[in-house]
């Protein structure tokens, strides 16, 4: 009898001043991960926190309500480990210990106060195994704390546990309502004084990536207005300005009004103007281009922590974010043997003609890698529908947590997928991530899906029927092939016409193919 590995179960915890958190991963046994669940309360654990220093009864209350919901659906679920922390409400209450011990006594859940210091280390780890940045400055931005840290290189190499946050903040300066222009001006001046403490030069002038439920929500806010077309927070860019419009926004209108704003919840309504001008003020004294959002942090950083110790011999991120992010996420599909050979052997062959007409097309080699994921993934949508699966790839390729891509780049792999048996009349199904690249992009997205699906005719039959290909070295568009089998040429030929003309009418020139083992040349143009 086969014997069946279960996926290894682990469930995260990540306690804040604001909200609880919790998500389950899977991770297979091969080691591809993926989330099963997730779900999220609103605690307000650290209200009241600054005046009395004692976490009140009712937060406590509502906090370990929360722990039990997730200790039940843990236990539903078949979690084997659970890791949870807590960040600064916990660890700068008097109570804070006691409230631990009471929420294991009372979850079995073992929760660790982690320090600033820890938290802005997973937050770090959060952040770099799923955005393909190397300088940076990250921010977490807490209830009751604000992390911030310098990376270079990809490596963590000043961090700094500022003790402001969104709900400390509103209630020192009495935000939460109309705000003053008295309040605001303190509260910046206050925010100003704690960001001269960082171990990170003043205009710095690198990308600021912002992890934390208000900057998530400042995104969607902007998404909104700008009508964005896809729903899609994770590496968000967000120009530097911006923040400031949506800043001045906030602090205009009282909560009532606030809360009218879409994409603004009422549940945050009374803490976004606090944040907006912590962020903004931020943005400023590091003379930062961009915002970039990330949609992954603490939790995620104490799962890559698990990973790395567990399954990649300690390495805290992957070579390449990219090639292991759609490798990851090609493993959690299931799909058989045979589907993963045919792939390979497509994305090889696609790959060698975008090499070998590279002098024809001109694009660099970025372009080469977008070519390369789309090729991996091309398939993916069998497992919705084998018929209209290019639709359902594209579909898939757009939304999948695929990292090392901006949204433009995931968007024309999606295309390129979509593309694969041609792009007659298709453009329509895919017009809302076809809106995120520039014209360029999509004409060069159409383009290169021609070569993925000359590549996809080469097995035309399910018997990898094309054993090698070159071209000329003076006419880069006279193509050679060699067939497996001869007598396979005239069927091959018949797929390739339309494509064919495709290639012309996409690049401008005719490709001429060559059969070098054809018992009589064809030349097909």
């Amino acid at each position: 009898m086969e014997e069946y590995y279960r996926p290894e179960r682990i469930g995260l915890i990540d306690l804040g001043s604001n909200s609880a958190r919790f998500v389950v991963m899977a991770i297979e046994p091969s080691g591809a991960y993926h989330l099963i669940y997730q779900d999220k309360q609103l605690v307000r654990l650290s209200e009241g926190l600054a005046a009395s220093r004692v976490l009140s009864k009712e937060a406590r209350d509502r906090t370990l309500h929360a722990l039990q919901v997730f200790a039940h659906t843990a236990e539903l679920l078949g979690v084997e480990q659970m890791l949870a922390v807590a960040t600064a409400a916990m660890r700068n209450a008097k109570n804070g210990m006691a409230f631990r011990d009471e929420i294991e006594a009372h979850t079995g859940i073992p929760l660790t106060i982690i320090s600033g210091r820890e938290e802005a280390r997973l937050g770090y780890l959060g952040v770099v195994n799923t955005l393909a940045c190397s300088d940076f400055i990250l921010f977490d931005l807490g209830g009751a704390s604000t992390e911030i840290s310098l990376i270079r290189d990809h490596k963590l190499c000043e961090t700094r546990s500022l003790p402001i946050g969104t709900l400390t903040l509103t209630e020192e300066f009495g935000t939460a309502d109309r705000i003053t222009a008295k309040a605001r001006k303190a509260l910046v001046a206050r925010v100003r004084k704690e960001l001269e403490t960082l171990p990170i030069p003043p205009a710095a002038g690198l990308p600021l990536v912002g992890i934390g439920g208000t900057i998530r929500n400042i995104a969607k806010i902007h998404q909104r207005r700008e009508n964005y077309p896809i729903p899609k927070l994770h590496n968000y860019l967000m120009p530097a300005d911006q923040i400031g419009e949506l800043t001045e926004l906030f602090c205009s209108l009282d909560f009532a009004g606030r809360t009218e704003i879409p994409g603004l919840g009422s549940d945050r309504a009374d803490i976004i103007s606090a944040g907006a001008l912590l962020i903004h003020t931020l943005v400023d004294y590091c003379a930062s281009p961009q915002l970039i959002i990330s949609g992954n942090g603490l939790r995620e950083g104490l799962f890559f922590h698990h990973y790395a110790i567990h399954y990649r011999h300690g390495r805290l991120y992957p070579d390449n974010l990219l090639a292991q992010s759609v490798q990851n996420y090609r493993a959690t599909l299931s799909l058989d043997e045979e589907s993963d050979e045919r792939t390979e052997y497509i994305t090889t062959m696609a790959l060698r003609l975008y090499d070998e007409l590279q002098p024809v097309h001109g694009f660099t080699p970025r372009w080469r890698s977008l070519l390369e994921t789309a090729a991996r993934l091309h398939d993916i949508g069998v497992v919705i529908n084998f018929y209209s699966h290019a639709q359902h790839s594209a579909y898939m390729l757009a939304n999948a947590p695929l990292y090392g891509l901006s949204h433009a780049e995931q968007s024309v792999c999606a295309l390129l997928a979509g593309f694969q048996d041609g792009i007659s009349g298709k453009l329509r199904r895919y017009e809302n991530f076809a809106r995120v690249p520039t014209r360029d992009e999509v004409k060069t997205a159409s383009r290169l899906s021609v070569l993925l699906a000359l590549a996809k005719n080469f097995d035309y039959m399910h018997d990898r029927g094309i054993l090698a290909l070159h071209t000329d070295d003076d006419i880069k568009t006279r193509l050679h092939l060699t067939a497996r089998a001869p007598a396979d040429i005239p069927l091959l030929d018949n797929g390739f016409a339309r494509h064919l003309t495709e290639f012309e009418n996409q690049f401008g020139v005719p490709l001429e193919i060559i059969w070098d083992n054809a018992d009589i040349k064809t030349d097909l143009r």
